[in-house]
């Protein structure tokens, strides 16, 4: 009667811990499917502020050539609007190339926290030792399947 018990025990344990391998695949997937949106998003981030950073450096190379000629033509106290225009564009670029910083840092967390992810979490062994698990109890199973058969009473 023991031995009968321990087979539905096992029976119920691998039940359970199937459930459990496929909740933690589906699960697992979730979250790459959400870093992978999220990886994508960076770099259409990452893409706009170099894109940001360009249009500032050309804003930067125009505002000096227009101050640089208005200085040729009128001297450099003629040029008051051009130079505060420079100085504009150029605060405009170091907070862009801030913000760029910013965001690489972000990106170097993220990727960390990725990382770490994978590495203790979405694991291929931690999955992989459910379905060991799962096969070593069936084995057992049979193994005490076997013994009842063989032990029955003959009455």
């Amino acid at each position: 009667m023991g031995v009968h018990n321990s087979t539905e025990t096992l029976d119920k344990f691998k039940d359970a811990l199937k459930i459990l391998s496929t909740k933690l695949h589906v699960e697992c997937d979730k979250v790459n499917g959400t870093i992978s949106k999220i990886e994508n998003e960076i770099l259409n981030a990452g893409q706009k502020l170099r894109k940001q950073i360009q249009e500032c450096e050309k804003a930067v190379k125009h505002a000096q050539v227009v101050y640089n000629t208005c200085v040729l033509v009128k001297g450099e106290r003629g040029c008051r609007s051009e130079e505060e225009q420079l100085i504009r564009a150029i605060k405009q670029l170091r907070t862009v190339q801030e913000r760029q910083k910013a965001f690489k840092k972000l990106c170097q967390q993220f990727a960390l926290v990725v990382e770490n992810w994978k590495k203790t979490y979405f694991n291929h062994e931690l999955l992989g030792n459910q379905e060991k698990i799962i096969g070593t109890i069936s084995k057992k199973q049979e193994l005490l399947r076997q013994y009842i058969q063989g032990n029955k009473p003959l009455c």
